[in-house]
This record gives structure tokens, C-alpha cells and sequence, in this order.
């Protein structure tokens, strides 16, 4: 079973620690292959100027991953990012945080769901896509990425399918 452990300033250095094992995903999202504290840390005050929540993924007493989203006034809750150290994918675990994080948005009343994926991180796009989310824009971020904006909606249906893809 995940725990969600909030992000905090004494932990940063452990997310640095999970972000750094993909240069692939730094290279594209941040431009550059190794993040450095400051990076980290700069990235969460940009989040909380958002109202973002961030928490590190443990299993097991193991940091797995991060996710970090946040509730916008009168519009579709947003994913900031979901992370998972490549040793820790192919699992189930991004589904099963996804379970509960839609899960939540559901009982909350919440029908949709948006994000963004940046261009040329095409394993992300394949990720999303493969679960139903569609692109319904292109936004430019505040680092001069470029990044589709997709879509879903939230039913007991899309949740129950998140479910039996995490456990079969």
C-alpha cells in the first residue's frame, strides 16, 4: 500500500534523490539531466504559489515516486506531475495513486480531471492517452516549455478500470 507523505523542506533532498534517477524526464521537463536542491526546492515554491500539495510516495518504507496536484476555483482539478523512479514502474503503483487520487476527486463531486504533458516526453503522452485522457490544448509554461493540456472525466467506471489495471 502507497503512503502519501507530504512534501516538506526537510524532505526535498529525498525528492532530489527520486527525481534524479531519470535524466531523461530532467532533460525534458527542466532542461538539464541533474536537478540540484535548489531546483527542488524552487519547483515547490512555484507550487505553492498555486496552492499545489506535493507528497513523496513510499512503499514500504521506500520513496518511490512524487505527485503533486491541486484544486483550481471553479475549474477541472489539475496534476501537476506524477513521478515514479524508473525501478518502480511497470508495478501498478502510478495506477494505484491514481485510484486514489480520483477516487477522492470523485466523492468531492469533481467529473473532470486536466494536466499537462510537456512536449517530447512521449512516454508520459502514451501514459495519459492509454488511460483516456485527451489533449484539449496547447499552453506554453512558465520556463518556455511547451506542453499539451489534456482532459478527462471521472466516473466509477474510469476508477473501476484503474483498479483492475493495477491489480491485473
Amino acid at each position: 500500500m502507497l503512503i502519501w507523505e507530504k512534501a516538506e523542506p526537510g524532505n526535498a533532498a529525498r525528492e532530489l534523490a527520486l527525481r534524479n534517477t531519470d535524466s531523461f524526464y530532467n532533460r525534458v521537463t527542466d532542461g538539464k539531466e541533474w536537478l540540484t536542491l535548489t531546483d527542488v526546492e524552487k519547483d515547490r515554491e512555484e507550487g505553492l504559489e498555486y496552492g499545489a500539495d506535493r507528497f513523496i510516495l513510499r512503499l514500504n518504507g521506500e520513496d518511490v515516486g512524487v505527485f503533486d496536484y491541486l484544486y483550481r476555483q471553479d475549474k477541472a482539478p489539475w496534476i501537476g506531475f506524477l513521478f515514479l523512479a524508473p525501478s518502480f514502474r511497470q508495478q501498478g503503483l502510478a495506477l494505484a495513486a491514481l485510484s486514489e487520487y480520483f477516487t477522492r476527486l470523485w466523492k468531492q463531486g469533481y467529473q473532470t480531471c486536466q494536466l499537462g504533458v510537456v512536449e517530447g516526453n512521449e512516454p508520459a503522452h502514451r501514459f495519459w492517452q492509454g488511460l483516456g485522457f485527451e489533449p484539449v490544448r496547447t499552453a506554453t509554461l512558465r520556463n518556455g516549455n511547451h506542453a499539451d493540456v489534456y482532459e478527462r472525466m471521472i466516473d466509477d467506471d474510469f476508477i473501476s478500470s484503474l483498479n483492475s489495471r493495477q491489480n491485473g
